[in-house]
């Protein structure tokens, strides 16, 4: 199970730095942690900071009252293990397995777990306050620090910040009597999770899945919740001051506020339930659908003309040669959105976001497949603004940029032509790393 890994062990009161390449070591320093959280004779805690623990498996451990912070434990699998009340300051979980594991009361402050499955698991009274990092807190300094760890220690200060779970399968877990202040939480799915008694601030969960969730007697003050899909959930005795919510679409017509309704249900059920929104040729001119989740809707053809899209969530929607004249999709999220032979004049797309995405996201048993980069081949931009937005891995072969506003944009390893992409340059846009075709 530990065969073939790697790890920096840091000892306190010993020469630091150490490197174990097989797993005595590290197998005794578990069994030491285990003597100690059982207060037997010989027990020690296990002191791992600023650890490289990739793809290290320990299904069921207990690590409880362990210090970790600062480690690299992105990958690794955790299932079911325990982390309660352990020290996992500004730890890196990013793509970890931690299905059903447990971190009560565990200080998690400024720790990644984007792209983590979690589901089931249990953060009850965890810490999740934004950290600021400093050296003297790891004790670590001078000499005995290696290259690895100055490596570490510059990106966490660099990075160290608000908890963030974004893009994480967070199903089930439980942040009952919690407080979450400024945690990053988007794209997550929160499906059945629970945030009753907790007291959330200044926290964002803009497109986040929270189907079932419970917000029984919490208390929410500057929360975004733009895009997130919110059917059955329990806002019972909650308290919600100034929250940005998702659209209302009840004032639209039947026919449109259906489709939306079935497409919310499809999307927060994962397509087990509802229908995907189909809109193809359809006229939507006008409509205010700010802040609405449209992932994966059909756009084909559709007539946009002057929509009001701001915030709204679009990745893997199909805009294929829509007419969207003069629409504003200010803020926009557009990751992976296949619009060959789009019609954009005009229309509004400052700070809006083009990146690339991979489906299952939130399902790590299954194959995430290759990332889906966002597809304009044939745009027409003429007179667009888009100003601040980002483009990333974006194929924008043949897109026409002719009077658009591209100042502060910025379009990192896009697919263009070389006079594409000289001209975006003197216009004031940033183009890094482009691949010219």
């Amino acid at each position: 199970m530990l065969k073939g890994f790697s790890i920096v062990l840091w000892d306190e009161g010993t020469v630091m730095g150490r490197v174990f390449m097989r797993t005595p070591e590290l197998v005794e320093a578990l069994k030491s942690h285990m003597r100690f959280t059982h207060n037997r004779p010989g027990g020690r805690r296990l002191q791992m900071r600023l650890a490289s623990l990739q793809g290290l498996k320990l299904p069921g451990i207990d690590l409880r009252e362990a210090i970790l912070s600062g480690a690299d434990l992105s990958h690794t699998v955790f299932t079911e293990a325990s982390f309660d009340q352990a020290d996992l300051y500004g730890a890196d979980f990013s793509s970890a397995d931690l299905r059903m594991a447990k971190f009560c009361r565990a200080d998690i402050r400024g720790a990644v777990f984007r792209g983590a499955s979690m589901s089931g698991a249990d953060l009850t009274g965890a810490d999740l306050r934004p950290g600021a990092y400093a050296d003297s807190g790891l004790k670590l300094i001078g000499a005995q620090k290696t290259a690895r760890h100055r490596s570490r220690t510059s990106k966490l200060r660099m990075e160290i910040g608000a908890t963030v779970f974004e893009s994480a399968d967070l199903e089930g877990v439980n942040f009952d009597d919690t407080d979450l202040f400024r945690c990053d939480m988007s794209n997550a799915n929160l499906t059945e999770a629970d945030f009753s008694g907790s007291r959330i601030q200044k926290a964002k969960f803009a497109n986040a899945n929270l189907t079932g969730a419970d917000f029984a007697g919490a208390q929410l003050e500057g929360v975004d919740l733009r895009g997130a899909l919110l059917a059955g959930v329990s806002f019972r005795n909650t308290q919600l001051v100034d929250v940005q919510l998702p659209a209302d679409v009840g004032s639209l017509e039947d026919e449109v506020r259906d489709q939306l309704s079935q497409h919310q249900l499809w999307l927060g059920t994962f397509g087990k339930k509802g229908k995907r929104a189909d809109f193809a040729k359809k006229d939507l001119s006008g409509l205010d659908l700010r802040g609405t989740n449209l992932t994966g809707a059909d756009f084909t053809g559709a007539r946009l003309n002057s929509t009001l899209l701001d915030d709204a969530v679009l990745d893997f929607a199909v805009l294929r040669h829509a007419d969207m004249c003069f629409a504003s999709l200010a803020r926009a999220q557009l990751d992976g959105v296949f619009m060959p032979g789009a019609v954009m004049r005009m229309v509004d797309l400052r700070d809006a976001k083009f990146g690339r995405t991979r489906l299952y996201r939130h399902n790590l048993n299954q194959r995430p497949g290759k990332p889906w980069p966002a597809q304009l081949q044939g745009a027409d931009l003429k007179g667009a603004d888009i100003r601040h937005a980002k483009f990333d891995g974006t194929v924008l072969a043949d897109t026409n940029f002719l009077g658009t506003q591209v100042n502060a944009a910025r379009f990192t390893r896009c697919q263009m032509g070389k006079t594409v992409g000289s001209l975006l340059k003197r216009r004031g846009a940033e183009v890094v790393a482009p691949a010219f075709i």
